[in-house]
């Protein structure tokens, strides 16, 4: 198809995706970390390690997603929307069921669970266009 990228060129998009994704994680991740656990440690939740994780996962998603084979852009971009709405809705969910639950500070967890979300959002977003403009034959 005109509008399909090849396998190699899909293949190398998605570990140049997946790299800089463990990149971002884990520098990302320390440089966060150590600082509250150091300087702040009352702003340092011991759930923090499983947010990266969160995070990750869905990424890890949004890899797979990106090779299943698409037959149009269109069905690429709505099924980038529905992943999009589902870590949003499935966030809304892990944040509720925390500030439920859990006998913790909240607004820590809330604000570095809110700061990564949009960190991860951010970068997810970028790639899909660079992975949009490779499939319509621009430079990535």
């Amino acid at each position: 198809m005109a509008n399909e990228i090849d396998t190699y060129t899909k293949r190398r998009l998605s570990q140049r995706y997946i790299l800089w994704l463990t990149a971002i994680t884990v520098a990302g991740g320390w440089a966060v970390a150590l600082p509250l656990y150091g300087w702040l440690p009352q702003y340092y939740t011991p759930l923090y390690p499983y947010i990266m994780l969160y995070f990750y996962v869905w990424a890890l998603g949004f890899a797979w997603m990106l090779n299943r084979p698409v037959r149009d852009s269109r069905l690429s971009t709505q099924g980038f929307m529905y992943f999009k709405v589902a870590k949003l809705v499935a966030s809304v969910g892990v944040v509720g069921a925390f500030i439920a639950l859990s006998d913790q500070p909240k607004h820590p967890f809330i604000l570095l669970f809110l700061f990564w979300y949009l960190v991860y959002l951010i970068f997810e977003t970028r790639f899909f266009w660079l992975y949009e403009k490779s499939r319509k034959g621009g430079k990535a």
